[in-house]
């Protein structure tokens, strides 16, 4: 594949890594390996305890290495953003890896339409005991969307929102957006990223995988490493946090509420602890704790967040 010359300019990846040593050196790996003449690989270690940081250190001048103390995602999409100088920013989670024509191709698209402030795209699930691949994610639609009415009338997208590793931006997209808020002790999901997006910009879905999700013990959405309690806090704070920063977005916000509730009811009311696998037990709760937010909690906070705003 010959490289593309590009007419916009430079492109930014940002991993960020916590804990993540074992996987690492691949997902650099892959950023280094792009088939794009100008691109600067960002690494933000929030507070690794592990060996991470010899991993960083290895690779030099090659990458921009951010260390901070523990603080979570927001935090550390905060420092990469701030450390990048790209026109566009590509995210990639510590645990996943790129294909190799992967910025190739988005920045055509980028290009082929200069008014979309996004793109986002299909991902390959693999096992990483095995390597075997286990599915993917699919995004319904090839081409461009624009969510703005569908996010504010429906309160909820059209479309799937895919894993941050399929995140792409330009910068003006995230100068709308950033800083991220930053809490203490309780994260915010990609979520906040992803909808927000949607909300201000139009964008291109593409369903061809140009990265693969690692699937293994310690993903927080899924298997062994689900964390229900903490899936249940992120999901609350996200909500809130996308209220605070638009509250046309209330309905969404409302919805996101209420899956959160449901995840923990779901997961408290099993007896073996698995019954958020269950989509129809999972689904008649958040559509009861959906109307409960509806008709009472959040029409509450709303008139008290209009009072003292």
């Amino acid at each position: 594949m010959k490289n593309l010359v590009p007419k916009s300019g430079r492109v930014s990846i940002l991993i960020t890594n916590y804990n993540y040593e074992k996987y690492l050196r691949e997902a650099i790996d892959s950023a280094l390996a792009q088939k794009y003449p100008d691109i600067e690989v960002i690494v933000v270690d929030d507070g690794s305890t592990d060996r991470s940081r010899n991993v960083i250190q290895s690779y030099g001048e090659r990458i921009r290495a951010v260390y901070q103390e523990n603080g979570g995602q927001s935090k550390a999409f905060n420092s990469g953003f701030e450390a990048s100088t790209g026109e566009f920013i590509f995210f990639l989670d510590a645990d996943d890896v790129f294909s190799q024509e992967k910025v190739y191709q988005v920045v055509k698209l980028f290009e082929q339409e200069p008014e979309i402030g996004f793109v986002f795209h299909a991902v390959e699930k693999f096992n990483s005991s095995s390597g075997l691949v286990e599915g993917r994610t699919p995004l319904q639609i090839e081409g461009i969307v624009n969510e703005k009415k569908s996010l504010r009338h429906r309160g909820k997208p059209k479309i799937f929102l895919p894993p941050t590793s399929a995140f792409c931006f330009r910068r003006d997209c995230l100068n709308k957006i950033f800083p991220m808020p930053e809490s203490s002790g309780i994260g915010i999901s990609d979520k906040y990223l992803g909808i927000l997006a949607l909300s201000i910009s139009s964008g291109y879905y593409s369903n061809k995988m140009y990265a693969r999700l690692r699937l293994h013990g310690s993903n927080l959405y899924s298997g062994e490493g689900r964390n229900y309690s903490k899936i249940y806090s992120i999901g609350l704070e996200t909500a809130v946090r996308i209220f605070e920063r638009d509250q046309t977005l209330w309905k969404y916000s409302v919805k996101l509420l209420a899956r959160a509730e449901a995840t923990r009811m779901a997961h408290l009311l099993s007896e073996d602890g698995h019954a958020c696998g269950k989509p129809d037990f999972l689904n008649k709760l958040t559509r009861y704790r959906k109307f409960y937010y509806y008709c009472y909690i959040f029409p509450l906070y709303l008139k008290r967040k209009l009072r003292f705003s």
